[in-house]
């Protein structure tokens, strides 16, 4: 089995199923707490962000009219490095403390 290791010690299987974001009519990402009822969270740029925080995100980028497509990370519709993956056993993985709530991201077998 091949890992993705990420800068903050994360380990992930890339072959693991990934959850594509939904697109409402709006064209905005939404993005689910579960994949067939694992919990998920987002990894971008080597930061995790818990899903809460990433719908929030996506909401606030939606509704400010002075960014560009470009500029929109989670809420643009376009591939932007964003991954959704599930926390399988991690039970010391917290949402980003430089941009996110730094609140623990809740593992599938604990």
């Amino acid at each position: 089995m091949t890992l993705d290791i990420f800068s903050n010690g994360l380990a992930i299987n890339p072959t693991t199923p990934h959850h594509t974001p939904q697109q409402k009519d709006n064209k905005m990402k939404t993005y689910q707490n579960h994949i067939e009822g694992y919990p998920t969270f987002i990894i971008w740029e080597g930061e995790c962000y818990c899903i809460d925080c990433a719908n929030k995100f996506a909401q606030e980028e939606h509704e400010d009219k002075d960014i560009t497509e470009d500029e929109r990370i989670f809420s643009r519709p376009g591939d932007a490095g964003i991954s959704e993956v599930i926390n399988w056993e991690s039970t010391d993985l917290y949402c980003s403390s430089l941009h996110g709530c730094n609140e623990r991201i809740e593992a599938a077998y604990e």
